[in-house]
């Protein structure tokens, strides 16, 4: 059996981000303390916050739909992430990193 490297670590587009993604902003303030309505946090791997508070819950509320769709939802879930721009170039990255077989695909 072929052994598969690690996908974060062999990804050559794109930042790592940790995300954390909560049901809704009464579970985020009940586990996590959080204020003013926030449902999660997009953060870099040093601690930064990635977006604006807006754009942050404009991604959260995507990934809530998704999370849900899956079937995944317990109270708030956390993940390792890696965000790609969605410029013509990072596009391009990302498809020539799927067919190198470098990522799964999906």
């Amino acid at each position: 059996m072929r052994h598969l490297p690690p996908v974060g670590d062999t990804v050559p587009v794109g930042s790592r981000a940790v995300v954390l993604v909560c049901r809704d902003g009464a579970v985020a303030q009940a586990r996590f303390g959080a204020t003013g309505g926030t449902s999660g946090a997009v953060y870099t791997r040093t601690g930064y916050p990635f977006f604006a508070p807006d754009r942050t819950e404009d991604l959260l509320s995507r990934l809530r739909a998704a999370v849900a769709a899956a079937g995944l939802w317990e109270r708030w879930l956390r993940c390792a992430a890696r965000l790609v721009t969605s410029t013509r170039d990072g596009q391009r990255a990302c498809v020539t990193a799927i067919r190198n077989r470098r990522v799964a695909p999906g």
